[in-house]
């Protein structure tokens, strides 16, 4: 699988002024400060395509519409866990995530909080999502590699949905990750 990598800063070098420069690739991201945690407000765009596949690796855009200007790059989770990360910031925890929507008011609610008012509604009358946060997900979607026996990555859902990488372990030997989507969840 491949999805969105957002990074939060280490505490002794959180960047609180907005933005955090990558000094790899020179690319500017804006940040956010929420309660005590300090956000990426974008996704990363940081090709780690070391092996120098031009179809790349680890890390791939979605060509439509060079959608990697809007919604960042879709990684693998080692690709995220190894080569992504900036110096000074690193791939939230599952615990990280979890302080972040507890600080917000739940899970019921924080999406709507971190949510891009722009990207994610459905009709002029979807007044629930706020931004609030300045946190600003975008719908990128999410990835999925090897389809058809392919180096390939098929794409799904961008637009509608958005998904980010945590760095723990569940219990399966798989990885936490966290997703919002446009449709409404029951409660």
């Amino acid at each position: 699988m491949a999805i969105a990598v957002l990074f939060i800063a280490t505490s002794s070098v959180a960047q609180v002024t907005g933005t955090f420069t990558d000094s790899r690739d020179g690319k500017a991201y804006k940040t956010v400060t929420i309660g005590t945690q300090t956000w990426m407000a974008e996704n990363l765009n940081f090709n780690t395509n070391f092996s120098g596949n031009i179809n790349g690796t680890d890390s791939w855009c979605n060509t439509i519409d060079d959608m990697c200007v809007t919604y960042g790059r879709l990684y693998t989770y080692e690709a995220a866990k190894k080569y992504a990360c900036p110096s000074g910031w690193h791939l939230p925890s599952d615990a990280d995530w979890k302080t972040l929507i507890d600080f917000l008011g739940g899970e019921k609610i924080a999406g709507n909080k971190l949510k891009s008012t722009t990207a994610w509604k459905i009709s002029e009358k979807d007044t629930a999502i706020t931004n609030s946060s300045g946190f600003t997900a975008l719908p990128g979607g999410w990835g999925q590699e090897g389809m058809l026996n392919s180096k390939k990555v098929t794409f799904s859902f961008p637009g509608t949905e958005g998904c980010w990488w945590s760095s723990t372990p569940d219990p399966n030997s798989n990885i936490y990750y966290r997703c919002m989507s446009n449709h409404t969840c029951p409660n």
